[in-house]
């Protein structure tokens, strides 16, 4: 009986569905959606990042992965949801707080920065993930006329400038494949342009600052 009170349920709702195409359509963009979000998230490969001294870069860039996912997610609605703006905001912090733990942990695994780079590369779309947020805040600005402090875009961007100080230093060559996109020189560009620096954010440059510092070291 309880097999056939479901068949009956399911066919109702499979006539309603019928009957209204707009019930339909709704179902239809949530499945898509639905798999949109399934689409999104970037595992790590076999045989990249492993081992005993590999494991701390293997669970930041798993937390960061995880990030990419739930900012990517956001974004896409952003602009037609703004109340999900402080959840959005709260995605960025924890990206740029992923990224600044990159420094450290190379001190304490004692590898080298190079084999790190090499793994790194190896993932999809890490590099271009890495640009991406970069772009942000100096290129890509859903909101320009942002008004708030800290502006979630720029701690995008300080997050990207991290991510290609950890490439640039892990292989010096990286250099002139960074340099050769024009990409990224308009949004270096328009960062140096749009960074004010007072006494009370004096911090938010050194991202910048470092990355500058790693394309201009001549070893």
């Amino acid at each position: 009986a309880g097999r056939r009170e479901t068949t009956e349920g399911q066919e109702e709702t499979e006539r309603e569905g019928v009957a209204n195409p707009e019930l339909r359509n709704r179902d239809e963009k949530e499945d898509k959606a639905e798999e949109k979000k399934t689409e999104t998230f970037i595992a790590i490969p076999e045989g990249l990042l492993e081992g005993p001294r590999m494991a701390i870069f293997r669970g930041l860039v798993e937390g960061i992965l995880v990030l990419r996912t739930i900012l990517l997610n956001i974004l896409g609605g952003l602009t037609d949801r703004p109340h999900t703006f402080p959840e959005f905001s709260k995605t960025c912090l924890q990206i740029l707080e992923e990224t600044n733990k990159f420094p450290g942990a190379l001190q304490r695994a004692g590898v080298s920065s190079n084999k790190v780079f090499f793994d790194l590369l190896q993932i999809e779309h890490f590099f271009a993930f890495s640009l991406e947020l970069f772009c942000f805040w100096s290129v890509w600005t859903p909101f320009p006329s942002l008004k708030i402090y800290p502006n979630p875009f720029q701690i995008l961007s300080s997050a990207g400038a991290n991510l290609l100080s950890l490439l640039v230093n892990g292989e010096k060559r990286f250099k002139s494949v960074i340099w050769r996109s024009p990409l990224f020189i308009r949004a270096l560009r328009n960062a140096i342009r749009k960074l004010g620096v007072t006494r009370e954010n004096p911090e938010d440059i050194l991202p910048l600052c470092n990355l500058l510092r790693a394309l201009c070291a001549n070893n």
